[in-house]
């Protein structure tokens, strides 16, 4: 016959344990998983009563399952919320080890990752708010970006997040917003003084918010604003000497295009007949075909006068006020990889230039008026 589980006693043939010491331990395993979510409780005030608790319901060995059950039971509620807050955290740290436990020996699941995760994603809401009215209000001298500053540092050491991850909080907040800018297409001098600002404050360079493209296309975007403003600035430097073709005084390099494919549309005859000795001729009809053929690679360059291309065998300028047509080359596929280019001459065929993202191009080409 053995003895209960829980009084030690006999507990009857085959059985384990009493009913009423089973009743009384699953009773006191919830009122102690209730007690450590008790935050209106000090965890001194918390701790004395789990353990009247647990020595009414004779809970020992599983005092630490009870423990874990309440802790996860008061996380999972707080996430639901507003999540961990530092108070809660202390007190709930406290508790734990009044009992000898660490947050580690309760958080099987790793349910504390997901508190973190909140709290960095607050701190990242918190900086891209920050950093958006910094912009939108168009303010830049060092008293705001100072306190700029102050209320960034302020979120993420609410996070409790590292000085590195801290920096890619600030630089993921910085991408959204020119994101923003972009779309929405507001851009203004102020706001482009504001961005540029928070560039420099911040120690932001174009290798950081380049790593998804945000700072190429916030310059084109400026580009494309530039132009239909006729206030063209150059903002693309690239050494003369490494560029296949030289410029005229006269103009200013937009933008240049690297690993460009040159195509174009090229005619072939066929001969479809015979010859006659009676007529002493050739009879028959002479079928031609067209089909867009490889030519060259190379850089694309385009200026406010001209587009410029530079390949292994092909050179060639084109000025804007030849070119009668400008379509988006998609290449298969909805993506805009190029353009098609007409000339404004005698038997011009279409040229296409595939740029991999020719979205821009097409626009720019679009948007610039023939001198």
């Amino acid at each position: 016959m053995a003895n209960c589980t829980y009084c030690k006693r006999p507990a009857g043939l085959l059985r384990s344990s009493h009913s009423a010491c089973k009743q009384a331990h699953d009773a006191g395993m919830r009122a102690i998983a209730n007690l450590v979510g008790r935050s209106d409780l000090s965890p001194e005030e918390s701790a004395e009563q789990i353990l009247q608790t647990a020595e009414q319901a004779r809970i020992t060995e599983t005092l630490r399952q009870a423990l874990a059950d309440g802790w996860v039971t008061a996380v999972e509620a707080a996430l639901a919320k507003d999540g961990v807050g530092e108070a809660e955290e202390t007190r709930l740290d406290v508790l734990l080890s009044r009992f000898d436990f660490a947050r580690k020996d309760v958080d099987a699941g790793h349910l504390w990752r997901r508190v973190e995760a909140k709290r960095a994603q607050a701190a990242a809401d918190q900086v891209e708010l920050r950093i958006r009215d910094a912009v939108d209000g168009g303010e830049h001298s060092d008293g705001a970006m100072a306190e700029l500053q102050a209320s960034i540092e302020g979120a993420v050491r609410s996070a409790r997040l590292g000085e590195a991850d801290a920096r890619q909080v600030v630089i993921a907040a910085v991408e959204k917003e020119i994101e923003r800018v972009v779309e929405n297409e507001s851009l203004t001098e102020a706001k482009e003084t504001a961005l540029s600002t928070v560039f420099s404050h911040f120690d932001i360079g174009q290798d950081d918010l380049d790593r998804n493209g945000a700072f190429t296309r916030l310059v084109q975007a400026f580009i494309l604003r530039d132009v239909k403003e006729g206030d063209v600035r150059r903002r693309v430097h690239c050494d003369t000497p490494e560029l296949p073709f030289r410029l005229q005084k006269s103009e200013t390099l937009l933008w240049v295009f690297p690993n460009v494919s040159y195509y174009k549309v090229r005619i072939s005859r066929e001969f479809d007949g015979s010859f006659s000795l009676l007529s002493g001729g050739f009879k028959g009809d002479v079928n031609e075909d067209e089909a867009t053929a490889y030519v060259d690679s190379g850089i694309l360059g385009i200026t406010t006068r001209h587009v410029y291309f530079g390949g292994g065998s092909e050179r060639f300028r084109i000025g804007h006020d030849r070119i009668v047509a400008v379509e988006p080359y998609y290449g298969g596929g909805n993506v805009v990889h190029g353009v098609h280019i007409m000339r404004d001459s005698e038997g011009a065929r279409l040229e296409t230039f595939d740029l991999g993202d020719g979205a821009f191009a097409y626009e720019l080409l679009r948007t610039i008026e023939a001198p």
